[in-house]
């Protein structure tokens, strides 16, 4: 069977060349020692050629007499590999407080989730310096050949925090938690692991995972950066209460609530440093609590802080020019893992297509990026990132310009075409489509939204007004209650596989299928790119697919969105940018000075 050694996350490619000064790629390497051979994942893809969806394409010195005694220089002292010693001192949101917050298994996501990246360990990781999938208490693995068996040699003289041995049964306990329900939730992450048929401890040093059918997506997804490994000697009560216990470089020390949660480095951790000593190199890691984003930049600019964790990084936008000039050497970028889209619900108006397609055409993105978000995205349809900054299934913006209402020269021909569907549902300016759009309240996403309702209401026969809401409310609306026509929201993608965006999305019964759509086409697309093992069958249905999406206009995706970062330049082997990207575990990382 075909097999990847090479893993492309977007949000591990993307670079942005700030206008601002210097700028590095998104997500920088972190390893310096020679890694182990990496075992290849699995390869799988789709069927169907390319019809109208847009490929992307990538694209003699004069003689002077010598000198009769030149002095020799002394050699220049070389630039320290590391250092050791020192606390990072970094920023988090809040501190755990209720039951997600402590088990990122359960989910969602929450801002409190790097505070565990370095003390928690996943099973395998992403190598950001080669894009490789390395292990981590996976020490090794082999792949079945009929792709439906993985088996993984667990890492020897590991240890939890506690001195008890990493087990086999260890892992188990942990992927059950997240495709069997085994603590009485859903895991998130079930979804994205919907191919796991079941799990079996081979040996004391073997876990296995059987698949109900190959799949193209879950090697991938396994590199999560948050699909942590749990003691399971800590209950449920325990973990609450605050008692966390990992594997990885640093031991949870301390919380204070709300104010400061401490880490510090475990002298039993297995991996070595350049020095052939346990990493990590810092002494430990001090998270304060800052809620408010000028506090936050306040923060950073007086050394309060190291570096400007990504979770707030629009509060940068607009401001990166003035922090350059208070700390000379700044290093700064941008990534694209997350984009903005309209959540349309299947109901009233919305079944109508014509609707859907005006809204899909009529909106122009170009001038919601520059109105809405400052400038700081690239518009696009697409449920993924724009192959402009490396992303590996959507075509460049260029390309894109080839759909319906994707080319800015002919926006105005694209509102009249809007305008004549909206008239064939029977709205029109003097009877316009009345819709109240939903977003969540505070920060800039309810600015974004009035944006988007602006330009929509350019439109004659649309009439939308925005409504702001408390997060608890509209994820209430969202999640469970269902109660809405149009969403405005924004959402951020792990991995650059359509199983990040159009597997959660657009798929029937999808756990983020919010509008409730049911496509038999999509489905049977979605599972032949899943399940092919022609790379090349699956890049064709994977452009097929992502046309089709735009098509049926279910859900509108508006942009993505640059997310920028900086840090200090004293700060070495520091990778930054990327949501859920294993840049958090910070135990190559060292500060110089």
């Amino acid at each position: 069977m075909p097999v990847l050694n090479k893993v492309k996350f977007l949000w591990l490619l993307v670079s942005l060349v700030l206008a601002l000064g210097l700028v590095v790629t998104a997500c920088g390497g972190d390893d310096e020692e020679p890694a182990p051979t990496r075992p290849p994942a699995p390869t799988a893809a789709p069927t169907t050629a390319a019809t109208s969806a847009p490929t992307a394409t990538r694209p003699a010195a004069t003689a002077v007499p010598a000198p009769t005694a030149t002095p020799v220089p002394p050699t220049p002292t070389p630039a320290p590999q590391f250092k050791r010693g020192g606390i990072l001192k970094s920023r988090i949101e809040f501190t755990p407080s209720s039951a997600p917050h402590w088990n990122l298994l359960q989910g969602p996501i929450n801002a409190a989730y790097p505070l565990y990246q370095p003390v928690l360990s996943t099973l395998v990781q992403l190598n950001m310096t080669n894009l490789n999938i390395d292990p981590d208490l996976a020490q090794s693995w082999t792949i079945g050949a009929d792709g439906k068996t993985l088996t993984f040699r667990i890492r020897q003289g590991v240890t939890w925090h506690d001195g008890s041995p990493l087990t086999a049964a260890d892992i188990k306990y942990n992927w059950d938690v997240m495709i069997k329900d085994s603590l009485g939730f859903t895991s998130h992450f079930k979804a994205l692991l919907s191919a796991a048929q079941d799990t079996r401890v081979v040996d004391a040093s073997t876990f296995e995972i059987t698949l109900k059918q190959p799949s193209n997506s879950f090697f991938r997804t396994m590199t999560h950066a948050v699909m942590f490994n749990y003691s399971p000697r800590v209950s449920v009560q325990e973990l609450q209460a605050g008692k966390i216990v990992g594997t990885n470089a640093y031991r949870w020390a301390g919380l204070e609530k709300d104010r400061k949660v401490e880490l510090r480095a475990y002298p039993g951790y297995w991996e070595r440093g350049a020095d052939g000593r346990p990493l990590p190199y810092f002494d430990g890691i001090d998270w304060f609590v800052i809620t408010d984003s000028t506090a936050h930049i306040a923060a950073f600019r007086t050394g309060q802080i190291d570096a400007f964790d990504h979770i707030n990084a629009t509060a940068l936008v607009g401001q990166i020019d003035t922090i350059k000039r208070d700390i000379p050497g700044l290093v700064s970028g941008a990534g694209y893992d997350s984009w903005r889209m309209l959540l349309l619900k299947n109901r009233g108006a919305l079944v109508n297509p014509s609707v859907r397609k005006a809204i899909q055409i009529g909106l122009d993105r170009g001038s919601f990026v520059q109105a809405g978000m400052g400038g700081a995205g690239l518009p696009s349809g697409y449920a993924s990132t724009p192959g402009d900054v490396l992303g590996n299934w959507a075509p460049t913006m260029a390309e894109q310009q080839r759909l319906p209402g994707m080319n800015p020269a002919t926006k105005q021909q694209d509102i009249a075409e809007a305008e004549r569907l909206l008239s064939t549902a029977g709205f029109t300016a003097a009877s316009p489509l009345k819709i109240t759009m939903y977003v969540v309240s505070g920060g800039v996403f309810a600015t974004e939204a009035e944006a988007a309702a602006t330009l929509l209401n350019r439109i004659r026969g649309l009439s939308l007004a925005v409504a702001t809401e408390p997060s608890a409310v509209h994820n209430q609306r969202l999640i469970l209650g269902g109660d809405f026509d149009i969403i405005y929201r924004p959402f951020a993608q792990a991995i650059d596989d359509p199983s990040q965006t159009i597997g959660l999305f657009w798929t029937t019964g999808a756990s983020r299928n919010y509008g409730g759509w049911s496509d038999a086409q999509i489905d049977a697309m979605y599972t032949e790119q899943e399940s092919t093992t022609d790379e090349a069958r699956r890049k064709r249905i994977v452009a097929d697919l992502q046309t089709r999406l735009y098509d049926s206009a279910y859900y509108v995706v508006l942009a993505w969105a640059a997310t920028p970062w900086i840090r200090k330049p004293e700060m070495r082997n520091m990778p930054l940018g990327g949501s859920f990207v294993n840049r958090g575990r910070s135990d190559k990382t060292w500060i110089d000075k």
